[in-house]
């Protein structure tokens, strides 16, 4: 038991940090949860919550907790910051659209800021739609909506994804998405005011599967992720795998590596989850100096 915290404190001790200022940003598309930021964003073949939306949108139809989920996320490296909410809602069985509410800021949550600082606000509307066509199979897509604000225009972006997702068992699921069709915003700092343009996003394929032991349990004690995405602007692949352990049924452990072919780079998550009834708590941290420093905290309340 000492052991077990004083893992759980180094995880969170590892993911408090302090980072410094940018030129240009554009926004993350997504504001996919703690869970599936510690295991490496692996989440392509995993029906876990509502927050499945932003990896596969055709899990929603698989769903293993139905939950409202609010979401907190810190680029530290960039000191840009995510709030975001989403929902599930079951139309009949086999039929589910989920509502998202996005919002990135940076600067503007300051009480006393500068008029020359580096500012961005970004508010994304997402909705999400998947249907089951056989008893182990599933499609479904979905749409985001970004509006952003800068100190001389607005602009609005949209862009979305389509998805499958396979589960012939309990143990195994499979699942492939085309992500990013579409445009984002990008902002960028001329050294007295921020400026916004559109961009096209960059367009991937992602295949992944997800293992559980064992599967006659509600919660299972081991699960594995793994998944390859290939983004079709950029040269290599890049490899994603997760893994969670439940030593009580309250308590979650997890590990993730991402790791990107051209250029060689790779990023190690860790996170934990705290199950009290209705409520889960979970974190996730992406400590790496070579890449984006990143902590998510996620809160779920589950409906049923």
């Amino acid at each position: 038991m000492h052991g077990t915290a004083v893992l759980v404190l180094g995880i969170i001790l590892n993911g408090v940090c302090l980072g410094q200022g940018f030129e240009d940003y554009s926004a993350r598309a997504y504001g996919g949860g703690a869970r599936a930021s510690s295991l490496a964003e692996s989440f392509m073949a995993d029906a876990y919550d509502v927050t499945s939306m932003y990896w596969n949108p055709s899990a929603l139809a698989f769903l293993q907790n139905y939950s409202l989920v609010m979401n907190h996320s810190m680029n530290v490296s960039k000191g840009m910051m995510i709030e975001s909410i989403a929902s599930p809602f079951r139309i009949k069985r086999g039929e589910v659209i989920s509502i998202g509410l996005i919002m990135h800021h940076r600067g503007y949550l300051q009480s006393i800021s500068s008029p020359s600082e580096f500012k961005v606000v970004e508010y994304g509307y997402d909705l999400a739609y998947a249907q089951e066509l056989l008893p182990t199979l599933a499609m479904g897509g979905r749409v985001d909506v970004r509006y952003g604000r800068g100190d001389l225009s607005n602009l609005w972006a949209i862009s979305g994804s389509v998805g499958i997702f396979y589960s012939p068992s309990q143990e195994v699921s499979y699942g492939a998405a085309l992500n990013d069709v579409g445009s984002s915003i990008e902002y960028s700092y001329d050294g007295s005011m921020t400026l916004l343009h559109s961009m096209n996003l960059h367009r991937s394929l992602e295949v992944g599967a997800t293992l559980r032991y064992p599967s006659e349990f509600k919660k299972p004690v081991l699960t594995l992720s793994i998944a390859n995405e290939k983004l079709f602007t950029e040269t290599g692949l890049i490899y994603k795998g997760g893994v969670e352990w439940l030593p009580t049924a309250s308590l979650a452990l997890r590990v993730g590596y991402v790791y990107r072919t051209d250029p060689a780079i790779g990023s190690t998550r860790y996170g934990l989850g705290i199950a009290l009834g209705r409520f889960k708590l979970d974190y996730a941290t992406a400590p790496s100096h070579l890449t984006d420093r990143t902590y998510d905290v996620s809160l779920a309340i589950g409906f049923w």
